[in-house]
């Protein structure tokens, strides 16, 4: 028969190797995780360095890898307008880029593809002066209309279309 000591011995023995089960499997498991999120970082880290980054570097350069790679023309107008929205300023034929604004009607030279804020700044301060020279025109013009009709008024009375000033 087995004694109590055996039968102690026998149950720490084999409750110890249920243990180190346990603490192997978690183990594992844990390296396996690891292993896993290591390997998605590496793999995710390579693709974005060996993806090429030939990003277009103007509003021309844009349009014309739209054309490359459209395969319709609905596809190819929704990338150039894609286009048209990141790159505000247009190249121009001598170098450097010009930017239209098309409420002033007029293009300003910029110093690349997308206006600087100084540059915005500059622009919005030359629309004022443009708007101040509108409302003198314009003040100008009802001015020679409100005299002119006054004119022609007086020429239908009857009276001298020039107004004569007499000097008392």
């Amino acid at each position: 028969m087995t004694s109590a000591g055996y039968r102690l011995r026998f149950a720490t023995r084999h409750s110890s190797r249920e243990k180190s089960d346990v603490r192997i499997k978690i183990r594992s498991r844990f390296v396996a995780i690891a292993s896993i999120c290591c390997a998605l970082v590496v793999s995710t880290w390579l693709g974005v360095q060996l993806w090429p980054s030939h990003a277009p570097q103007d509003y021309e350069a844009c349009s014309e890898r739209a054309g490359k790679t459209a395969s319709s023309k609905d596809e190819r107008a929704s990338l150039i307008a894609e286009c048209d929205k990141q790159f505000i300023g247009r190249r121009k034929p001598g170098g450097g880029y010009a930017y239209y604004d098309f409420l002033q009607n007029r293009r300003f030279d910029i110093a690349g593809p997308n206006p600087t804020p100084k540059e915005l700044k500059s622009f919005d301060e030359e629309y004022i002066v443009f708007l101040n020279a509108q409302r003198r025109d314009a003040t100008t013009e009802a001015q020679i209309f409100r005299g002119n009709k006054e004119y022609f008024r007086r020429l239908r009375e009857g009276k001298s279309p020039l107004r004569t000033w007499s000097i008392v």
